[in-house]
């Protein structure tokens, strides 16, 4: 396979994961980081997700709700949840998650205000 059609292949898995947990979870916002998002991904690279989303319950098992729900994607996932509040307070400290998604992250969905 070429690397622009392992880009499309990659880009049409990463859009049904998107599709699947907008349907599924109604999230606030779907930011993709990481190596897909910077273009420097290889074979061998995840899809990282940073899901913006109110909730109930431990953030471990929400991330576990969602991995399943994409179980079936045949690309490494690794999925990531914050609240909104959790993402406004850390998008401006230094080496969390929010603040590499906000610096170097490509929004995939934001739900309409």
């Amino acid at each position: 396979m070429t690397s622009v059609s392992t880009n499309l292949a990659i880009n049409e898995q990463i859009d049904e994961m998107v599709k699947r947990i907008v349907q599924r979870f109604d999230p606030k916002k779907i930011i993709l980081f990481g190596s897909q998002a910077r273009g420097d991904a290889n074979k061998d690279s995840d899809v990282d997700l940073l899901v913006i989303m109110e909730f109930d319950g431990l953030k471990r098992e929400k991330q576990v709700e969602i991995g399943l729900e994409l179980y079936d994607i045949d690309v490494p996932i690794d999925v990531i949840v914050h609240t909104p509040r959790e993402f406004i307070c850390y998008q401006t400290i230094a080496g969390t998650i929010p603040r590499i998604a906000v610096k170097e992250g490509k929004i995939l969905y934001a739900k309409e205000q």
